[in-house]
């Protein structure tokens, strides 16, 4: 141990002074290599953040101009009215009052409808005072561009036609370009700056391009980085490292001649009482440590073995307990799902009876089909449950997505619930699991939704979708891939397990779940199931 103790001391010596200081000066340099290589990712990920942003914009735009033209009701029934003539101050005034609100649900600032027959403006939800002038310039833009965003001003627009027989309109829908970029992601954050260019000048990266309708560059969207900040970033990183180099030699210095005078004796001990503790040897302590730092490393290091072996048993326990838990909360979980059917259908059956309801012995077989399905359904989750390891495997049926789903929503009789069902909505399946992955998913919006839940069924041949939406807060990105891992919650009360459950269930099925943003303005999750049932390599998830 003494020539250990000698090399400590040399060692500490030679490491103390001369590497520290090697050490910092490659370090400043990988240090401003590495911070010029951040500005540098800083800015692509920025510009990529903002590209994909304009291209959800602009995707948007290109299918609420489409809806509007195509299935807008007030649009429709002008047209209507151009073509028998009737399109006079009482149906320019009708739409007057319709198309403001339906400018500002779509986010645009302006909305001018141009009557293609002369040119003239039939209705302005922005700008009341244009109707009845003509916009030829505007129209022959609009044609232009073909359906494509375009530049006039400062403006950003879009348009559509539609026609019915003679009568023909051009919409044209328009946000300040600023607006349309939306502010926030313009300017300086850290070093990278996001800027609007003129077409001429040098910039690091164009982001986008902002044309007029014949293809024309009016203005750049553009991304680089400010030269005055990284310099001054780099500057500072490098004194720093200097200085923090230049201190951490002098301290290890210091230490190193202090401490290796002190530790020599504990580290042989330590050593062999850490390789017994290697080896499973949890009783393995170190007698005599002694006082001060190095004393209360090995007091620490008896303490820990003393500490592991306590935590070896406490471990045990838990994990025994923790195992019941778990499958205590599964059961409560599954076991709650079908109560409320239950409880709905028990309602129905009292209400109507109360009333004397003249079809009540139908609403009665009805309720009690229900009652005794979700009883069969609640003893087979049981049964199952019991053996501790996986969902029920899918007892394959041919069914139809579209009337499990009226079947499961019609005792809820919530007027927030609206249905867009395929009829027939064929595939093969199992209907328990999935009564049970509607059910879940409605609970779920009805939990968030203020106003309004949409489920939809779409057969697309070798595949069938269900669409469930509502107009609740959503749920962030971030969070979306964890939302379907088992008790990942935040709902008070919450298990967390539903929507895992769910993903487990469709992908028993062979299917896949997409969650994203609504239109309604909350969350929308997709699931597709293949009509033919799941496919052969599905079953090895079933174990």
């Amino acid at each position: 141990m003494r020539s250990l103790r000698a090399r400590l001391i040399l060692s500490f010596v030679a490491v103390g002074v001369v590497p520290p200081l090697l050490v910092g000066f490659f370090t400043q340099q990988a240090m401003t290599a590495r911070e010029q290589a951040r500005m540098s990712r800083a800015l692509e990920d920025r510009v990529g953040g903002v590209r994909e942003h304009l291209a959800r914009r602009a995707e948007a735009d290109r299918m609420a101009v489409s809806r509007l033209c195509l299935h807008d009701l007030a649009v429709d029934s002008f047209l209507m009215d151009i073509s028998r003539g009737t399109d006079g101050p009482e149906s320019e005034a009708r739409l007057a009052r319709v198309l403001p609100p339906v400018m500002t649900s779509l986010g645009f600032e302006s909305l001018t409808l141009i009557d293609r027959r002369d040119a003239r403006i039939r209705a302005s939800a922005h700008a009341p005072s244009a109707v009845g002038t003509r916009a030829p310039s505007l129209l022959s833009a609009a044609d232009v561009a073909g359906g494509k965003h375009f530049l006039e001003g400062d403006e950003l627009q879009i348009a559509c036609s539609v026609s019915r027989g003679a009568a023909a309109i051009t919409v044209v829908l328009g946000r300040k370009l600023t607006s349309h970029i939306e502010g926030d992601r313009l300017g300086r954050v850290g070093t990278s700056v996001v800027r609007l260019a003129e077409p001429d000048e040098p910039a690091r990266e164009v982001i986008a391009r902002f044309e007029d309708a014949r293809g024309r560059a009016q203005k750049l969207l553009v991304g680089e980085i400010d030269v005055d900040a990284s310099r001054e970033d780099l500057r500072l990183v490098r004194l720093g490292v200097l200085g923090v180099s230049g201190l951490a030699a002098l301290v290890a210095l210091a230490l190193g001649l202090v401490i290796a005078m002190r530790i020599g004796r504990a580290l042989e001990a330590l050593e062999a009482a850490s390789d017994r503790v290697a080896g499973g040897d949890l009783e393995a302590t170190i007698e005599g440590t002694g006082e001060g730092e190095i004393g209360r490393a090995l007091h620490a290091f008896n303490r820990m073995t003393h500490e592991l072996r306590g935590a070896r048993l406490r471990l045990r326990r838990v994990e025994r307990i923790a195992a019941w838990r778990d499958v205590a909360r599964r059961i409560a979980h599954e076991i709650k799902n079908p109560l409320l059917p239950l409880q709905l259908s028990i309602e129905t059956l009292r209400k109507t009876k109360q009333r004397n309801h003249p079809e009540f012995d139908e609403i009665f077989w009805e309720s009690t089909e229900t009652m005794l399905e979700e009883v069969t359904r609640l003893s087979r989750i049981v049964s199952e449950f019991s053996r501790f390891a996986r969902m029920p495997p899918p007892v394959l049926a041919e069914m139809d997505l579209s009337r499990l789903v009226e079947k499961v929503a019609s005792p809820y009789e919530d007027p927030r619930i609206e249905l867009d069902l395929a009829h027939p909505c064929e595939l093969v399946g199992d209907r328990d699991q999935l009564t049970q992955v509607v059910t879940n998913l409605l609970q779920n919006a009805l939990a968030e939704a203020r106003s309004r839940v949409r489920i939809r069924t779409e057969d697309h041949g070798s595949e069938v979708r269900l669409v469930v939406e509502d107009d609740g807060p959503g749920v962030p990105e971030e969070e979306r891939e964890a939302i379907f891992e088992p008790y990942f919650t935040k709902k008070e009360g919450g298990t967390g397990l539903g929507l895992a459950i769910v993903d487990r269930i469709v992908g028993d099925h062979g299917g896949g779940i997409e969650l994203t943003a609504s239109s309604l303005g909350g969350a929308r999750f997709v699931i597709a199931l293949p009509v033919e049932g799941p496919p052969p390599e599905a079953a090895a998830t079933f174990g």
